[in-house]
């Protein structure tokens, strides 16, 4: 089972790198049909990655207040510039993949092309679910971090403190990539779901602290690299929410509070509904949540509750659980011996990143704060949760999980972002442009744009496929 989940992130993945030019729009036929046809259709080969580019010059069109963003042609052609934009736009029979929900109609957008640029043409809102959101998957996949390693969470932190749910529903898809295996699921969530979801930083304060340390962060330190951590299993049920045939896991200790005559007159309706058909699956009980749509919220704001004591809130949240493993850490290839060999070495990241984030977040900054907000649990959850890939590097080897998050959150500039979100400043993420790309590379996400590269292969037959219609696909 874990096997199939893992082939349909590699899919998921694999969709982004191909070719999205859509006949509908292009009206070509024959050879030229066929042609499209084979580029479009999934394959082995890779097309090409994605990357960021910068924005040489942006701007406001007086006519109707569009965004006008030039690119240079030494950076991006025109043809990978519309294959980028047809990507984000609405496809026909499903929902909008840059703003995660129902939008009706093509974009507005306009493409053009002169002797030095390529011309954008595009809305203020659509930009910024580009720059923040989508721009926040792409940075958070593996080929963005090909030759220059800068930690990813402040993308997701910037994400989930926007005030647009399309910008945060892309930070909270990609914290759920980090730790678990479905990634679409965002598309679905509502408003209500949101802002449950949104209150995750005051959620994992409540639990507070016991030997100087957060509770939360020694329950995740304690299996730390295990792909059944107990609170890791419960963090996806939160950040996952379930929905009519779908089913809840939950402990022993939480039906036992589930029918306390203390908590919530749905909780209790729940339990006693259900408990004459609970299925025990290992250390969990499986109970369906048919005909309870408000159960979700219920239990979350439950937990949230003055009249839950911070111990028992705990308990009560790490009893709900998705039954399949988190995603494990990957520790790179190993050699003959069996030794692992690091090939995403930590001790190549520290100039590269320190040079990032002097430039993009430390003028930002006043280092001292007085008082440390809920936000911060964020910060530093975000951060532990992505490093669980470098735990297995042999620069690590002999460190305590404790040990090596403790080391590694100085090495990260953790505290850069964690003081921006206590201000809760709307700060720019530091952008990695491509290493071909020698023009300029400190620059923040408003200073970028998010563009799928192609290959010099896949261009060239694309160009031959499409001919001249590829100018009036966004005209």
């Amino acid at each position: 089972m874990v096997r199939h989940f893992s082939q349909s992130v590699t899919i998921a993945r694999a969709m982004i790198r191909r070719v999205h030019l859509n006949n509908r729009f292009l009206q070509v036929s024959g050879e030229s049909e066929r042609q499209l046809a084979t580029l479009r259709a999934p394959r082995g080969k890779e097309n090409g990655f994605p990357c960021f580019l910068r924005v040489e010059k942006q701007e406001v069109s007086e006519t109707d207040g569009m965004r006008v963003l030039y690119f240079s042609k030494r950076d991006i052609t025109y043809i990978e510039m519309v294959n980028t934009l047809a990507y984000l736009e609405t496809k026909e029979d499903s929902k909008d993949i840059l703003w995660m929900a129902v939008r009706v109609g093509r974009p507005s957008w306009r493409v053009f092309e002169t002797n030095e640029h390529v011309v954008v043409h595009i809305t203020p809102d659509d930009l910024q679910v580009i720059q923040y959101g989508w721009a926040c998957k792409i940075a958070c996949y593996k080929r963005t971090h090909r030759y220059v390693r800068a930690p990813i969470y402040p993308w997701v932190a910037r994400a989930w403190i926007d005030s647009n749910s399309a910008i945060f529903k892309h930070g909270v898809a990609c914290l759920v990539s980090m730790i678990w295996y479905q990634r679409n699921i965002m598309i679905q969530l509502g408003t209500e779901e949101i802002a449950i979801i949104r209150t995750l930083p005051a959620v994992l304060a409540k639990f507070g602290q016991q030997d100087s340390r957060y509770v939360w962060e020694t329950a995740l330190l304690e299996h730390y690299m295990s792909p059944d951590n107990p609170f890791l299993l419960s963090l996806a049920s939160f950040l996952i929410p379930p929905h009519n045939n779908d089913f809840m896991y939950i402990t022993e200790e939480g039906l036992r509070m589930f029918k306390d005559p203390w908590a919530p007159e749905l909780l209790r309706e729940f339990y006693n509904s259900r408990r004459r058909h609970v299925c025990k699956d290992g250390n969990t009980y499986k109970l369906t949540l048919r005909g309870c749509p408000s159960l979700y919220p219920t239990l979350y704001t439950y937990i949230l509750s003055p009249q839950l004591s911070p111990s028992r809130a705990f308990t009560l949240f790490k009893s709900v659980r998705k039954k399949r493993m988190v995603r494990t850490a990957t520790l790179g290839k190993r050699n003959r011996t069996g030794t692992p060999v690091a090939t995403t070495s930590v001790s190549t990241r520290p100039d590269d990143v320190e040079r990032i984030y002097a430039s993009a977040y430390r003028q930002l900054l006043d280092r001292t704060f007085q008082k440390e907000t809920e936000i911060c649990h964020l910060a530093r959850l975000l951060l532990y949760v992505e490093i669980r890939k470098d735990y297995g590097s042999p620069s690590f080897n002999r460190l305590t999980p404790l040990q090596f998050c403790s080391t590694y959150s100085v090495d990260a500039h953790w505290q850069y972002v964690q003081t921006i979100l206590c201000k809760r400043v709307a700060f720019d993420p530091a952008v990695q442009l491509p290493k071909s790309t020698l023009r300029g590379k400190d620059i923040t996400a408003s200073e970028a744009f998010p563009v799928l590269m192609l290959n010099e292969e896949t261009k060239s037959a694309l160009i031959d496929a499409c001919g001249k219609n590829m100018y009036t696909y966004f005209r």
